[in-house]
Order: structure tokens, then sequence, then C-alpha cells
């Protein structure tokens, strides 16, 4: 999180809260065009496919805490991901396209959502507040964190993911 002088290892849960709102906004929006196909950079749908299979191999890990060794098999798998997507995107789009269904956007976002539900879950403090920011310290087998002072924008960020229910 560069932008809060937390350069290398800080992770913003501020930002994962942001992304659950736009996580809940994109699956609202895809299910208002209803069952149809759309077509998509083969490159972005590649990246969708890889990030589904990553989740889905793992979905198993929500009922519980997820431990540092399988964390960072996740992120290994993202990063995986990422730099294929980052490869084709840079050598360019090539006009290729594939279509996809609007109900396999809606299952990604849902899917990528219990993900980042889990870990507003897992960063809820004792006295019902929520972590701003964590550091992340990586290595060789695993990826552990450890979670920042209490912050004023976690507060405001976990209030607008519409996570929360209006009683708490």
């Amino acid at each position: 999180d560069a932008n809060n002088a937390l350069v290398g290892n800080g992770v913003s849960m501020v930002t994962l809260y942001y992304l659950r709102r736009f996580f809940s906004f994109a699956i609202d929006l895809f299910e208002d065009l209803g069952e149809k196909q759309i077509s998509i950079n083969k490159p972005v749908y590649d990246l969708m496919d890889a990030l589904v299979r990553a989740l889905k191999v793992r979905e198993h890990l929500l009922d519980g805490p997820i431990s540092d060794e399988e964390r960072r098999k996740l992120m290994d798998r993202f990063g995986i991901a990422g730099e294929h997507y980052r490869t084709s995107a840079y050598s360019g789009f090539l006009g290729h396209k594939h279509q996809v269904n609007t109900s396999d956007i809606v299952a990604f976002f849902s899917l990528a959502n219990k993900f980042l539900e889990h870990s507003i879950r897992a960063n809820k403090r004792e006295d019902h507040l929520f972590h701003s920011y964590n550091l992340l310290t990586i290595s060789d087998d695993d990826a552990s964190y450890e979670h920042l002072y209490e912050m004023l924008e976690g507060q405001v960020a976990v209030l607008s993911s519409k996570y929360l229910p209006a009683s708490e």
C-alpha cells in the first residue's frame, strides 16, 4: 500500500473493503443484463478463468481460518495468473475475443466476494472495529500478516463496503 507509506509489505484492508463494494456493484450490473453472452478480450477471460480455478480449489478454506501456508499457495496462483495476463496484455490484445455468459461473470464476482468477506471477518477486532492495514511477511513456504493499530479510514471503508448489516 504505497499510498500509506507501507511500501513493500503493506496490505490495505481499506482497498479490500472498497473492492468488496465494487464486486457487489458488478454482480448487480451483470445480473441486470440477464442471461446473455458478451464478448471480452481473451487475456481478460483467461485471467478470470485462472482466478476462478484458484479460488474454487481453495473454497473449502472459507470454513475456518486460512493458514499461512495456504495463503501463500493462493497468492502464488494469483501471481502466476497475473503474470500470464500481464505478458498477454503487454504483447497486445490482438483483437482475440472470447464469448462469456453473464452468469459466469456473476459467479466469478460472487466467489471472489466470498473470499473478500472471509478477509473482512478475519479483520474484525474484539472491540467490533475493523483493521485498516496489515503488514505481510512472505517466506519460501508461507505468507503471514500482522495487524496495525486501528484507524478511522478502515471504519469508514467497511461501512461503505455493503458487507455489514444495519444492526452492526
